[in-house]
């Protein structure tokens, strides 16, 4: 499961925002390995986020097993995923997106870097990011948790 969300391990996105921001590794090396079949999970904030653009949910949201929205995918990639590689929504993207290669890796029970992103060693982790993980996670479970229990 690449770039995106399953119980045994979280990627969640980098929190820097702006395309053009220097330092940025994805960005610098031209890189959008994390936006094929992902998995990435959404929060509803994250809905509400996009669908403010005007997007609608259906189109670009789908529910996995547990009751966890991801983004959808089309030809194998992300549906935001431009033909240049370039994020259709990124100061829009959802949590996941941004602090993504940041996860949470369940087995080990810690905050780590995806290996999975071929520049992971490049990004920093700062300590309010850790945190912020933690928060988007936990908000993605009860999220789930509400879904199921209005089921």
């Amino acid at each position: 499961m690449r770039g995106g969300f399953h119980l045994n391990r979280a990627r969640l996105a980098n929190g820097v925002q702006g395309l053009a921001l220097p330092g940025l590794p994805c960005v610098a090396h031209g890189c959008s390995k994390c936006c094929y079949e992902t998995e990435m999970p959404l929060t509803e904030a994250d809905i509400a986020r996009i669908e403010a653009l005007g997007h609608r949910r259906d189109d670009f949201c789908a529910l996995d097993d547990e009751s966890v929205p991801q983004l959808r995918n089309d030809e194998g990639h992300c549906v935001f995923l431009g033909p240049t590689g370039a994020c259709g929504i990124y100061d829009h993207r959802p949590a996941g997106c941004r602090l993504y290669p940041l996860v949470w890796d369940r087995d080990s029970g810690d905050v780590t870097l995806d290996d999975f992103c071929p520049f992971h060693d490049e990004f920093p982790v700062a300590p309010d990011k850790r945190a912020e993980l933690v928060r988007v996670l936990r908000t993605i479970e009860a999220e789930a948790r509400d879904r199921k229990a209005q089921a």
